[in-house]
């Protein structure tokens, strides 16, 4: 069915909010450096153990709060960046970050988890309380805890239920924010969609670099 609907969460829902706070604006483009010839919004290919389709969507492709307010994102660009451009948070007291793929993209019969790919600044704050995460269809899928904070493996008990970020061999950050099976039932609705939030919005952050959000077989 085409309109998405929220329902049964396990988690604490959102407290109600400004409307001012609430726009998830998708971020504006900026442009790229000459002669760059990285993609700019979507990488996709095959994994070599299922042939399952994969997909990572740059930040161009997500729905950011304030994401087209110069004050609050920036636009940079990384040579270890698949993508031409990445978004740079400045400076917000709301964080949420939104992405979402067509089913018709995925590979029947997988079963999909997605990250959040990103980096922190040396000078990243606000950042260090935990985030929740939905991921929804036609019911809520899943809800859970996570965490862009780097924290010591030996510290991590103290938060139990809480996912961290585990570094890539491409220099990157991830953060896994659900799973989800691409079965019948799925794949019935038009998409699936991420919705990643900071929980305390009386703290101003900044520093989070996002590459982007990966959609891959759950291994």
């Amino acid at each position: 069915m085409e309109s998405i609907k929220r329902m049964a969460v396990t988690s604490p829902e959102p407290r109600t909010i400004r409307g001012e706070e609430s726009k998830a604006l998708q971020l504006q483009p900026g442009p790229s450096q000459p002669g760059d010839r990285r993609p700019a919004d979507k990488s996709f290919w095959l994994d070599a153990t299922s042939n399952a389709k994969c997909y990572m969507l740059s930040s161009r492709l997500l729905k950011v709060t304030w994401g087209e307010s110069p004050e609050h994102w920036k636009w940079i660009t990384l040579p270890d960046s698949r993508f031409a451009e990445c978004a740079e948070l400045l400076n917000v007291y709301w964080l949420a970050v939104i992405g979402e793929i067509a089913t018709e993209d995925l590979t029947p019969g997988t079963r999909y988890a997605v990250y959040l790919v990103y980096k922190l600044t040396g000078t990243a704050v606000g950042l260090r309380g935990g985030q929740t995460q939905r991921l929804y269809g036609e019911i809520t899928v899943s809800t859970g805890k996570v965490s862009v904070d780097v924290v010591p493996a030996a510290a991590r008990g103290m938060a139990a239920g809480v996912a961290y970020p585990v570094a890539r061999g491409d220099g990157w950050m991830e953060l896994k924010l659900a799973e989800f099976a691409a079965d019948e039932k799925l794949l019935g609705e038009k998409k699936v969609i991420v919705d990643f939030r900071e929980e305390n919005d009386h703290v101003k952050k900044s520093g989070l670099v996002i590459e982007g959000m990966e959609f891959r077989p759950n291994k």
